[in-house]
């Protein structure tokens, strides 16, 4: 499936989001020493590496206009495991919503 520009941002603009929220869940549960409290920190670590391959791979579609050495399908797979995550944490789902707070100068 084609995605379009802003699409592809918002995906990795809710990852990040979500990357924010299970590393506040995370210390939390450190916190209060909680029994299975290494489990956010190990999604932290993988949603961190998933966004790296997103981040690569909008630069050279939307920036570069270059071939990708990933294929659409196994970029469809990185997006639907950022979804499986995200889902589950409850945070931003748009662009608009997650960078609402920030003041671009």
């Amino acid at each position: 499936m084609a995605r379009t520009q802003e699409e592809f941002l918002n995906i990795i603009l809710r990852a990040q989001c979500c990357v924010a929220d299970l590393a506040y869940k995370g210390l939390k549960e450190e916190m209060f020493l909680k029994p299975d409290r290494g489990s956010n920190y190990k999604k932290v670590r993988y949603m961190q590496a998933l966004i790296g391959i997103l981040n690569r791979y909008y630069d050279v579609v939307y920036n570069l206009l270059d071939t990708p050495c990933v294929s659409t399908a196994e970029i469809e797979y990185i997006i639907q495991e950022t979804y499986a995550i995200c889902d589950a944490c409850g945070c931003c789902t748009d662009a608009s919503s997650i960078t609402q707070d920030i003041i671009i100068s």
